[in-house]
């Protein structure tokens, strides 16, 4: 108040309400990864932590997908769905012989036109374009015959090698359709392949294995679309490369580190860690994680994935969880969260993969169609034509690309199974993306307090790996306590999370994820709102305002469910004040110390019912 020294009225004013506590964000995750680009107008965001709230908003930042490359090789040994074999070449030729009653047909008609022009010499000439016509037939018949039984003939080559007598039949074949076809000619041919084709069924013909492998590992795009598949909203990137760099362990962890300066994150996920390499440098990834959240920031969580994920706990590789846990290290455990299996989604769809994703194994892909879809040969040699102008970075037609695409995924099982294998490939992904996805989404339609289990996940087509009742108590209740979450297929209810536990899951403390994030939530509420109290007198005064912004904020809290007690005293308590919770030395060293007492509620992750007779009564 200022000194009075003028006559006069003076105003005084005096706060009648003590401040308050405002309630931190808790589910804004920071995604760690490699983008198409970093650019805000000619502004890099390269390596620095930009938030968005929308996919549209990522793209327009980060730009979209990657364009995923292919390479289709020819397995030395091993099984695939992609293959030439024993039932292959029937089928082709099979095929072949199918297409002789039409050039019969054909030839026999021309006889007939022949022999009767022959009777009638007299009208000859009437005859001579009928003769013609005929003879245009035939030779567009046999064309048609020779060339597929051709290019059969060359893609067995390939495959086999010269000296492959099936190859050399079918040699033999294709000598035999000559210019001069007659009917006894072409029932030459019908007979050799019939014969062909019981060699070939008697024969022991060598299965030719495919493989189908991805030669990039770019897939936060892909993540992204999966988080906000699941009710993801604003999040932050922080690009640390694009899709023209190696991805690298080192430049994954300085991206983590990126995040000390920023407070709004409370989850932290590093997705594409599980694509590095070796597994080790996924795993001391996941270590810096937690050592980010749990020991520098204290204000946020990590969402882990299983490097691995899609095996088995029993694949002949060995156990991925237990080389999870034993890697993991065993600090800052109640800072993390794991979940397993990886899950097949429909994040990718079918019209985003084709022919273009394979261009280096065109060679290979085009054996392949020659062998499996003979009738499609046209295409083929307009694919190819294709493809040689795309590779020379010369203009295609769009809608001659999509028209190929359509056809080939139509009409040739081989061309849709490679997409479907493509599809699969890419659709294969770890569940950390959607899992902040659905704690974002259990926070705005619940609260934070709420687990974020039995939740079904959107875009999900079935678990890589189905758990039962019994093989997840080791998972949920191990003798080490780290507790890895699992993502279970229930029949009629679908795929759902299924385990709340943090990596700590020995701890009473801090075993449920829901307890350590509202515990976060509410640390850092009320440590932003004493922000105001620095510099205060440390005084009663103060303590008392202390005291009473906290208890209102923690009975806002109780009253919605978030803390348990059939009242507020029940539920929490606040202590403040010399001799309570501070020393006349604490005082003079300008420490004000608050003691804050919560009984946050926990999931009923056990339930039991017990049944038992009674005496019957009436």
């Amino acid at each position: 108040m200022c000194a009075m020294k003028t006559p006069g009225v003076y105003v005084v004013e005096k706060n009648a309400f003590p401040n308050s506590v405002v309630e931190v964000a808790t589910a804004v995750p920071a995604f760690i990864g490699y983008t198409k680009f970093a650019k805000n107008g000619n502004k890099t965001l390269k390596n620095t932590p930009w938030r968005i709230s929308s996919l549209a908003e990522y793209e327009y930042y980060y730009g979209g997908a990657p364009t995923p490359t292919f390479e289709l090789s020819k397995l030395e040994e091993g099984s695939s769905d992609l293959l030439i074999d024993k039932e292959t070449v029937k089928s082709a030729l099979s095929y072949c012989k199918g297409l002789i009653p039409t050039v019969r047909k054909a030839v026999t008609e021309l006889e007939k036109i022949t022999a009767a022009s022959e009777k009638d010499s007299e009208n000859a000439d009437k005859y001579e374009p009928l003769i013609n016509a005929a003879k245009e037939k035939v030779t567009k018949s046999v064309e048609a015959l020779k060339g597929i039984v051709t290019d059969f003939q060359g893609s067995m080559t390939e495959a086999y090698g010269d000296d492959n007598d099936i190859v050399k039949g079918i040699g033999e074949i294709v000598g035999q359709i000559g210019d001069d076809v007659t009917a006894e000619t072409i029932s030459g041919v019908d007979t050799a392949i019939g014969e062909l084709i019981l060699k070939v069924n008697s024969t022991s013909t060598p299965a030719l294995y495919y493989d189908l492998a991805r030669k990039d590992d770019y897939n936060l795009y892909y993540h992204l679309r999966f988080f906000f598949a699941n009710g993801g909203g604003p999040c932050y990137i922080v690009s640390v490369g694009n899709y023209e760099e190696d991805l690298e362990k080192d430049k994954l962890e300085k991206g983590v580190a990126l995040l000390l300066k920023e407070q709004e994150p409370t989850i932290v996920l590093v997705p594409e860690a599980v694509y590095l390499k070796e597994a080790q440098e996924c795993y001391d990834i996941q270590t810096t994680v937690l050592k980010h959240c749990g020991a520098d920031m204290k204000n946020r969580v990590a969402l882990l994935d299983v490097y691995g994920g899609h095996k088995d706990r029993n694949d002949e590789s060995g156990d991925v969880v237990t080389d999870f846990r034993e890697k993991i290290g065993t600090e800052f455990l109640d800072f993390g969260a794991a979940y397993y299996p990886w899950l097949n989604t429909s994040i990718v769809a079918d019209n985003e993969v084709s022919y273009k994703n394979m261009l280096e194994s065109w060679d290979n892909l085009k054996l392949l169609l020659g062998v499996h879809s003979l009738y499609l040969g046209t295409y083929i040699s307009q694919l190819e034509e294709v493809i040689a102008a795309t590779k020379n970075e010369k203009q295609v037609d769009p809608n001659e690309e999509r028209t190929l695409h359509k056809v080939f995924s139509k009409q040739s099982p081989i061309y849709a199974a490679i997409v479907k294998a493509m599809l699969q490939q890419l659709n294969l992904l770890p569940p950390a993306s959607a899992m902040a996805g659905i704690y974002t989404l259990v926070d705005s339609t619940k609260e934070v307090w709420k687990a974020p289990a039995n939740i079904s996940l959107s875009n999900v087509t079935s678990p890589t790996v189905n758990i039962s009742h019994t093989d997840q108590e080791d998972l949920n209740v191990p003798l080490n306590g780290k507790a890895v979450n699992a993502i279970r297929y229930f029949v009629g209810e679908g795929v759902k999370v299924w385990g709340a536990r943090t990596l700590d899951g020995n701890s009473l403390d801090w075993r449920y994820v829901n307890v350590r994030r509202t515990m976060i939530m509410l640390e850092e509420s009320i440590k932003n709102a004493t922000k105001a109290f620095v510099f205060e007198p440390n005084t009663a005064n103060t303590w008392v305002s202390v005291r009473s912004m906290i208890s209102n904020f923690l009975n806002g809290v109780w009253k919605r469910g978030g803390l348990a007690g059939a009242s507020p005293d029940d539920a929490f308590s606040v202590h403040i004040g010399l001799g309570e919770t501070m020393t006349p030395e604490d005082i003079l060293e300008g420490i004000m110390r608050i003691t804050i007492l919560v009984a946050v509620v926990r999931p009923a992750e056990f339930i039991e019912i017990t049944f038992q007779q009674q005496m019957q009564k009436s």
